[in-house]
């Protein structure tokens, strides 16, 4: 199941938690009880759906995760022989180009570790005059292994782009009819009982379980003087009531989404250079907040030479 598929699937749950803790209000509503049905109808078959592809999905990622480390596990028995040569043969360069953990194939993303894989297979084909430890068979080995993990490492992808291509995905077309019910009820709630208005807008927004979490923040940090963005920033964000510390990216980049309507307060600071701040900034409904910071560098002051001693 995908991020975005939790989200809206808690989401929605959040949605019918408030119908029944609400029930005997809602009733008062001539056609809750009606719409309240038809919104459990939509529950019940985008649980299904849901479910279906959880279960699709797990079973092409297990079998693209044991090919995966099938692949790992060659690279690095058969990379291993070759950087044992190569040290023997005081080829330092060579044995650096071998001399990687596990963990550089294993962990990785897909594309990278096929990227990585087949690169180490070039190196010892490349060398295998002179590492006459590592076999022909031994890069036929390597050549399957990265072929097989080749062909199934999309599987999960592409078994849900089938799907959806042919019309036979229904988890996206459910969550619209959810999306539709949840604009009849916020119309009914803002006619009928307006005082339950704040607490419906924060139970029916698509996202986190403390609520409207469509809003987003986008910052660029970058140098006052040569426009460079700046890596690693530290930031503090808040908007007096929940306080989200880090680091903006390697692009100068800080992207927070999933946040909460009204004022945040920034600040950021590196050391390299002065601190800054920006206050006040208004999120509202469906908005993403867009700015720039320059950040001023930290110029150290000069190294005055001391002065001659006087001749005594």
């Amino acid at each position: 199941m995908t991020n975005s598929q939790v989200s809206h699937y808690n989401a929605a749950y959040r949605i019918l938690a408030f119908f029944l803790l609400n029930n005997t209000a809602l009733s008062a509503i001539e056609t809750f009880a009606a719409a309240k049905l038809i919104f459990q109808g939509h529950m019940t078959t985008f649980e299904e759906a849901i479910l279906k592809q959880a279960i699709d999905i797990s079973m092409y990622s297990g079998e693209k995760k044991v090919y995966k480390n099938i692949m790992s596990t060659a690279v690095d028995t058969i990379m291993s022989k070759g950087f044992v040569q190569a040290t023997v043969l005081q080829k330092p360069d060579l044995a650096d180009l071998l001399n990687h953990p596990l963990t550089y194939i294993s962990v990785v993303a897909d594309k990278l570790a096929i990227s990585r894989a087949t690169d180490i297979r070039n190196i010892l084909n490349e060398n295998l005059d002179d590492l006459t430890e590592v076999t022909e068979d031994d890069i036929d080995e390597l050549d399957l292994k990265i072929s097989k993990f080749n062909q199934v490492h999309d599987l999960p992808t592409s078994k849900i782009k089938t799907r959806k291509s042919v019309g036979t995905e229904p988890i996206p077309k459910v969550i619209l009819l959810i999306v539709k019910d949840k604009k009849l009820f916020t119309k009914m709630i803002n006619s009928y009982l307006p005082a339950l208005n704040t607490a419906w807008a924060n139970a029916s927004k698509i996202g986190e379980s403390t609520g409207a979490r469509h809003l987003s923040m986008y910052y660029l940090i970058t140098d006052s003087i040569t426009g460079i963005p700046i890596p690693k920033v530290n930031y503090t964000l808040t908007n007096g009531t929940e306080t989200f510390q880090g680091k903006t990216s390697k692009k100068g980049i800080l992207r927070k989404y999933s946040l909460q309507m009204g004022t945040y307060d920034l600040t950021v600071d590196h050391p390299a250079y002065h601190s800054a701040s920006k206050s006040n900034i208004p999120l509202t409904d469906k908005t993403t907040a867009r700015f720039t910071i320059k950040l001023v560098k930290i110029v150290p002051p000069p190294i005055v030479p001391n002065p001659p001693l006087p001749n005594t």
